[in-house]
This record gives C-alpha cells, sequence and structure tokens, in this order.
C-alpha cells in the first residue's frame, strides 16, 4: 500500500474515532506489512497509537508543473514542427480531432520525452 494510501485510511480511522478501538491497530497493520500484521496479531505491536495523519506533516501546498504547449517535429506522422497550445493549469485536459491528424502523435511525443519509452511499441519488433 502506498504512504499516501494508508494516510487516507488513518484518517478514516481517526474521523471516525475508530483509532480509540483495538481493531484499528488490525486494519492499520494490515495496511502497512505483513510483518507489521503479524506483530500485531501475536501482541507485539504496541497497544495504543499515534494517527499516521497527524505524525507525519503533509505540505500544504504541493507544488505542480504544467504544460502550456507541445511541439513535435519529424515524430510519426508529423514532419515539419508542429505545435499544440494546451491551457496549463489542474484538470484533464481533452485533444480532439479527425483521425490522421497528429493526436497520438502528440500524446506519444510526451510520453516519450518522459518515460524514455513508448509503450504502443514496446512490444513490437
Amino acid at each position: 500500500m502506498t504512504p499516501e494510501l494508508l494516510r487516507i485510511v488513518d484518517r478514516r480511522l481517526e474521523a471516525t474515532g475508530a483509532l480509540e478501538h483495538g481493531w484499528s491497530l488490525l486494519v492499520l497493520g494490515a495496511c502497512e506489512s505483513d510483518a507489521s500484521l503479524t506483530a500485531v496479531l501475536e501482541g507485539r505491536a504496541p497497544t495504543t497509537r499515534r494517527g499516521i495523519a497527524t505524525a507525519e506533516k503533509e505540505p500544504q501546498d504541493r507544488p505542480g508543473a504544467y504544460l502550456d504547449s507541445i511541439t513535435v517535429e519529424g515524430f510519426r506522422g508529423v514532419g515539419p514542427k508542429r505545435t499544440l497550445e494546451i491551457q496549463p493549469g489542474p484538470g484533464l485536459t481533452l485533444v480532439v480531432g479527425r483521425n490522421g491528424s497528429g493526436k497520438s502523435s502528440f500524446a506519444e511525443g510526451v510520453e516519450i520525452l518522459l518515460t524514455g519509452t513508448n509503450s504502443r511499441w514496446a512490444k513490437r519488433s
């Protein structure tokens, strides 16, 4: 389980008052790892626990990185340099257009830039 998901479970247990009950240790132990759950079941874990959400301070303002344009040149079906302007900011951006207009070329260009690979062609010779 990821640390963020563990914090969500912990916050929910805390908000409902469940951290006051012994069974909440079983839930959190199961979420953390097999070893943590085994420790709780065998009585080797602390009987009280400070909440993860309060023990770890979360950043109040998370920095973000947003694209304002994507430029592709000589890639897939795109020959000369083409730029797709997009509105930067959080949320969902839809790129729509007719078939063959280059939507996938821009998306795969960004994928290769960010990951160094292209999942569409990864399993093809």
